[in-house]
């Protein structure tokens, strides 16, 4: 069944789209709540119109909208988490984490914009989230979720006690070898 959204419904389309639902989805859960109409020709004719009259009301958004596609589809946002001995992530990345990063790089997107493919993140390195800003311009957002500097600095002198602890281990097991060897003799 194809109805006219008349407001953004998540992980389904934003205001003035027609999409296909089943049935029931739009007869009890869409048109109940005023999301979205029965989609008739009469209703197409008119949703074509007002688009073409807000596209040609909006170039100069467009244009914004295009430049800041191609900056996040050109380039890869650094997320900088806090990570166990492990490398295991404390909490998760989520929508409001890439939000906020890209806000950080001068970028105001809705979390409700940013799709991606598991809902929290919760390992170290690189994915992909689809991002849409208006109707018909989205695009791709490559990320990298990374330990922050202070973890790493943590997890390298770590790693340089532990392999300082496992020299002194075996310079005394050393030790204790000669002098078993020297006892003997």
């Amino acid at each position: 069944m194809e109805v006219i959204l008349i407001k953004d419904v998540n992980k389904l389309g934003l205001k003035d789209e027609v999409v296909n639902v089943k049935n029931g989805f739009a007869r009890n859960y869409l048109i109940p709540k005023k999301l979205a109409v029965l989609a008739n020709k009469s209703l197409k004719k008119i949703l074509n119109e007002r688009i073409k009259q807000q596209e040609f009301k909006h170039k100069e958004l467009i244009e914004k909208a295009k430049q800041t596609i191609d900056y996040i589809n050109n380039n890869i946002i650094e997320i900088k988490v806090k990570v166990s001995k492990t490398n295991k992530l404390f909490g998760s990345v989520t929508n409001l984490t890439l939000t906020e990063e890209l806000s950080n790089h001068g970028i105001l997107i809705d979390k409700k914009n940013i799709y991606m493919s598991k809902d929290n993140i919760k390992e170290l390195g690189e994915y992909t989230a689809k991002v849409k800003i208006l109707r018909n311009i989205g695009g791709e957002l490559k990320f990298r979720v990374v330990a922050s500097e202070k973890e790493v600095i943590k997890s390298k002198k770590l790693k340089d006690n532990q392999a300082k602890e496992k020299e002194i281990e075996n310079n005394i097991a050393e030790d204790k070898e000669s002098k078993t060897i020297e006892d003997k003799k």
